[in-house]
């Protein structure tokens, strides 16, 4: 599942045309919250490249973000230079409409993460990270078998995603389809994922 806590996104104005997406946000992070979730991930190798990946969108969105601050700033008091700003605008990458799901899923927006993990998804239809996000989304709003389906191809895609066959047990479990969970479980288990080890450890242990 997605980190919550350390990075508040506050979307502070969009605007879509049916061909191009504008985005203003202005991004928070609590340095002790940042601090104490890099320093578990850290420690959990599994979770390494996990880290790597979440810092490179970072930092590449807080980037774009501030420069797209600096270029609406510098032309807010001349109407001819916003309409050529306008223009000009670059029509938003996979890599931001990913982004972009990520942080309406971070404040619990699931509708509005799932279109943009979808525009993610169809302007890079081999990012098995998208398909996996996406499910998440649809995971919490208990749309199962939609979930199954994105977790499913994130799978096919990267067959050595552990995360993607952690997060299907998990929804095989909420739809009692146990032996499957466990599977599953013990698969993302073997490819690295502790988190999935400590289930299968308490599964079995009830069993």
């Amino acid at each position: 599942m997605l980190t919550a806590g350390a990075v508040q996104t506050e979307i502070l104005g969009e605007k879509w045309d049916g061909e191009k997406y504008y985005l203003k946000a202005r991004i928070k992070a609590d340095p002790i919250e940042v601090a104490k979730s890099i320093d578990r991930l850290r420690k959990d190798e599994t979770k390494s490249k996990e880290l790597d990946d979440a810092k490179k969108r970072s930092d590449d969105a807080l980037k774009e973000i501030e420069k797209l601050k600096a270029e609406l700033d510098a032309v807010k008091n001349d109407k001819t230079k916003q309409l050529e700003y306008a223009k000009q605008a670059n029509v938003l990458s996979a890599e931001d409409w990913f982004y972009r799901g990520y942080a309406f899923d971070e404040a619990k927006d699931y509708d509005t993460a799932i279109e943009a993990y979808t525009k993610a998804i169809s302007l890079n239809p081999d990012d098995a990270h998208a398909y996996n996000n996406r499910g998440n989304a649809y995971t919490d709003k208990g749309q199962y078998d939609r979930a199954i389906e994105d977790f499913n191809k994130a799978i096919s895609l990267n067959p050595d995603d552990a995360e993607a066959y952690y997060n299907r047990g998990v929804v095989y479990g909420r739809k009692g389809q146990y032996d499957r969970e466990i599977e599953d479980y013990n698969k993302a288990c073997e490819l690295g994922n502790n988190q999935a080890c400590e289930v299968v450890k308490r599964l079995e242990a009830v069993r």
